[in-house]
């Protein structure tokens, strides 16, 4: 971890200001502006930002629910059920002998076990069926 200055001197010595406490992603050095008053970021870092200050902005900043980047939750879980149901097609096609290519590489979706066995790929297509029927259902209300 980089230390990060607090203080910035200016003017030649004269003025002593809080520093701006961003860091670059890419570079990992900080930012030479100072901060604003009252801040710990100046305002090209969101120093000037106030938030929402209505009930109405503040009540639709928690329901917009975003975790990550431009995800809300709810993307992230049907993007993990997606990815669920590829590997769990990847282990089928790989346990009935249809190729003898290499498994996908990188970590697996949340919830993943390895299917062994064509009984668990019987209890694999039941389990799916019965979410799909499940999702219809709730959709339709």
């Amino acid at each position: 971890m980089i230390n990060k200055e607090k203080n910035l001197v200016t003017a030649g010595g004269h003025i002593t200001c809080a520093r701006c406490q961003a860091s670059s992603c890419r570079s990992k050095m900080q930012c030479k502006k100072p901060a604003l008053k009252g801040k710990i970021v100046c305002g090209f870092h969101g120093g000037k930002s106030t938030g929402p200050r209505t009930v109405n902005g503040k009540d639709r900043s928690r329901k917009a629910h975003i975790k990550s980047g431009d995800y809300t939750q709810e993307s992230r879980l049907r993007h993990n059920r997606a990815l669920l149901n590829l590997a769990y097609i990847e282990d089928m096609i790989h346990l009935l002998g249809m190729t003898n290519a290499d498994r996908t590489r990188g970590p697996k979706p949340s919830g993943y076990i390895r299917l062994t066995s064509l009984t668990e790929i019987q209890k694999q297509s039941q389990l799916t069926k019965f979410t799909r029927l499940a999702r219809r259902t709730t959709t339709k209300k």
